[in-house]
């Protein structure tokens, strides 16, 4: 099924997605605070980014209701000493009682918030990407479908899973998922992606995202698509990438296995409510406790003080 839903409608499903998926791999008790008992977790400046960059290249006719950069002390007329960064800078009480009734009102009307960098980043990166002549394609062409939601059944399992694509075009039978790259040493590099058989791609999942892809356009529009992921680096003068792969690739064929035996783990996990990772299976917790603690618990189950532990007096202490 091919629909159109908002962010939040689609986070709101109860679906497996592949960042679910991958979540659960990454921390399966992580993923039971989060997922299953519904405990908050803060969202990372990253996302905030991420999100800001796809709606300046795939919906940027409603990028002001969506996000708003955060203000800093030159926005009020003030000195703010060459420092945007609008949490770490604002000082005095008046600021901050500005900036927290600035952020109520973004949590209130369900604005994302953005670093002033952040924003001033984004736009070269844009520019950039319009440039790449196969990107840029994907993205004027007419019958381009954007941020599209697909709700499939894995086939081997029968798990209900959804999928967001960046942009599916069935007339070229091509998806289209675009990724922000950080320019930081011993991170993900643009360069390091034009080989989609390196450890940096199997690191991120993007493997196991591309097989979802691939087998949710399938499940749509009933033919085997492309899968294009484009780079754009996180750099002032960024550098863009493309790689594209199919249902015969290794690396779609090694991530349709992974996401197959993770939602075999996953269901596992369901059924036996038990969230421990494979290696702590069958073994025994031992939970180091001070000397006076030990005594203290053998006092009182009159089993008298242990040896090599501190000696306590009489009223167990």
């Amino acid at each position: 099924m091919l629909i159109t839903l908002s962010d939040a409608e689609y986070h709101a499903r109860k679906e497996l997605s592949n960042s679910k998926l991958s979540a659960f791999l990454a921390s399966r008790r992580d993923y039971h605070r989060e997922h299953i008992l519904g405990l908050p977790r803060g969202r990372k400046d990253c996302f905030a980014f991420g999100g800001l960059l796809h709606a300046m290249l795939l919906d940027p006719a409603d990028l002001d209701g969506r996000y708003r950069v955060m203000p800093t002390r030159a926005d009020r007329g003030q000195e703010d000493g060459g420092k945007p960064d609008a949490r770490m800078y604002l000082r005095s009480a008046a600021d901050k009682a500005y900036f927290a009734e600035w952020e109520a009102e973004c949590e209130a009307a369900g604005i994302e918030m953005v670093r002033p960098e952040d924003a001033a980043l984004a736009l070269p990166m844009v520019e950039a990407l319009a440039k790449h002549e196969q990107l840029a394609e994907y993205l004027r062409h007419p019958k381009a479908m954007r941020e599209q939601t697909i709700l499939w059944t894995h086939e081997d399992t029968g798990r209900a899973m959804r999928s967001k694509l960046d942009l599916v075009i069935p007339s070229l039978r091509v998806v289209v998922d675009l990724k922000s790259a950080a320019k930081k040493p011993g991170r993900l590099s643009v360069d390091a992606m034009n080989d989609a058989n390196r450890r940096d791609w199997t690191g991120y999942g993007y493997h196991r995202q591309a097989a979802c892809y691939l087998q949710a356009a399938y499940e749509a529009f009933g033919e085997n698509f492309a899968y294009v992921l484009g780079f754009i680096e996180k750099s002032e003068d960024p550098t863009v990438s493309a790689v594209q792969l199919d249902v015969d690739s290794l690396s779609v064929i090694h991530g349709a296995e992974e996401v197959t035996d993770g939602i075999r783990a996953l269901q596992a996990c369901e059924e036996s409510d038990d969230w421990r990772e494979p290696c702590e299976v069958g073994v025994q917790r031992h939970e180091i406790l001070p000397a006076w603690k030990i005594n203290q618990l053998a006092f009182e189950s009159g089993q008298g003080a242990v040896e090599g532990a501190t000696e306590v007096d009489g009223d167990g202490r």
